[in-house]
């Protein structure tokens, strides 16, 4: 069911929310969907409590949205041209936005302020921060580098090049170890104490990829399938099938029991080298999907955007996944429970 204009009770005050629409009411589906934004939606991410969902968008909007009842409760400029990733710190009060300018920005999500704003690339691909919130590191996607920042101060202590053009930086839990992966030359690992690369034969190409919480399984996408490797051991333990298009982004929940993935525009399998892929917006894989880790199995397909879905992040608690999308949508989504 849809609704134009939901009033609900915030500490017994009626607040309507004409950019709300209630989905779905059952026990799984979509929960709600957040308009507002003008422009495809690029990044979104869950604070630390689970109470806001945070989101960034192609004319460089970042908006702060009330996770339980889909309000917006804050917007602001993050970003003159596009914002592209989105990391919360660890202490749940702060995140670092990075955009198509190149800038890389500090923000107080209580109240939207900037705490410091730097040049970083001249495109901001991905950003991830350690564990402890001290240290990022950023990709950049044009000169294939990444730079290293005091998350406290916005400094950086310097860059490197790992090979390649670079597609996305993450974290390894529990390490002061990073995984970088690149187009076409398979995943680095890079230990900042050390200043040590190495480089890991899991595969040659990857759009994405996610670290499972205790760090030991790695999820990567290569276009329209999944493959779950074995860190330690270094080698697929199998393959996860169900995206007819490209997957954009993938992510493990909490517990690191379940992994969620989304994708879009279809491929082409016989397109010319000059067009390899070509957009049929009647045939798009405008999916959520959720998977069993263990088994490999597709638990559950989301499939209410209208184009393709960029983002997704886990809750805290695991209950549920945000989405952004290319039809300027935010949806959040209610996950089925693990036992089904």
């Amino acid at each position: 069911m849809r609704y134009d204009l939901v009033v609900i009770w915030l500490c017994g005050i009626p607040v309507a929310l004409s950019s709300v629409r209630v989905l779905a009411a059952d026990a799984e589906g979509a929960v709600l969907s957040l308009h507002g934004h003008e422009a495809a939606v690029n990044a979104v991410a869950f604070s630390k409590d689970g109470r806001n969902v945070i989101s960034g968008d192609d004319q460089g909007t970042i908006r702060v949205w009330d996770a339980a009842a889909g309000q917006e409760v804050r917007k602001w400029r993050g970003d003159k041209d596009s914002v592209v990733c989105l990391a919360v710190c660890p202490d749940g009060k702060r995140f670092l936005s990075g955009g198509l300018s190149g800038a890389l920005c500090l923000w107080e999500l209580e109240t939207g302020e900037k705490v410091w704003g730097v040049p970083a690339h001249v495109l901001v691909g991905s950003v991830a921060i350690s564990a402890d919130g001290q240290t990022a590191l950023t990709t950049g996607e044009i000169e294939c580098d990444i730079a290293v920042w005091n998350v406290a101060d916005g400094k950086s202590p310097g860059t490197f090049r790992a090979g390649g053009e670079t597609r996305q930086i993450v974290y390894l839990p529990g390490t002061n170890l990073w995984l970088v992966v690149n187009d076409g030359a398979g995943p680095i690992r890079v230990d900042l104490d050390k200043r040590v690369q190495r480089k890991l034969n899991l595969w040659k190409e990857a759009r994405c990829c996610a670290v499972s919480p205790d760090g030991k399984s790695l999820l990567a996408a290569s276009e329209k399938e999944l493959w779950l490797y074995d860190l330690d051991a270094r080698r697929r333990i199998r393959s996860l099938i169900g995206h007819h298009g490209l997957i954009f982004a993938v992510a493990f929940s909490p517990d690191g029991l379940r992994a969620a993935s989304c994708g879009g525009r279809i491929i082409q399998e016989d397109a010319d080298e000059d067009r390899p892929f070509i957009v049929d917006r009647r045939r798009m894989d405008n999916t959520v999907r959720l998977w069993d880790v263990a088994t490999g199995r597709e638990v559950a397909s989301m499939k209410d955007h209208t184009d393709s879905v960029s983002s997704i992040a886990f809750s805290p608690d695991g209950r549920q996944i945000v989405s952004g999308s290319s039809d300027k949508t935010v949806r959040i989504w209610r996950l089925p429970l693990a036992n089904k």
